[in-house]
C-alpha cells in the first residue's frame, strides 16, 4: 500500500494498521516513521471525540 492510499483510510483504520500491521517493505523509512508519527497525532487529537461517540453507542 502506497503512503497517499494509507492516508485516505480512516484514522481508526490507520491506527490498527499500525498497532497490528507489519511493514513488508519501505523504500524510505524516514517517511514511514514520519507517517506513522503524522497517525498517532491525528488520532489523538481525534480520541476524545471517537470515545464520546463510542459511550454514547454504548448507553444509546
Amino acid at each position: 500500500m502506497t503512503s497517499a492510499r494509507f492516508e485516505e483510510l480512516s484514522i481508526c483504520i490507520r491506527m490498527r494498521v499500525l498497532e497490528e500491521g507489519k511493514c513488508l517493505l519501505s523504500k524510505d523509512d524516514d517517511v514511514l516513521y514520519d507517517l506513522a508519527h503524522k497517525t498517532v497525532q491525528e488520532f489523538e487529537d481525534f480520541k476524545l471525540r471517537y470515545e464520546y461517540y463510542l459511550e454514547a453507542i454504548l448507553h444509546g
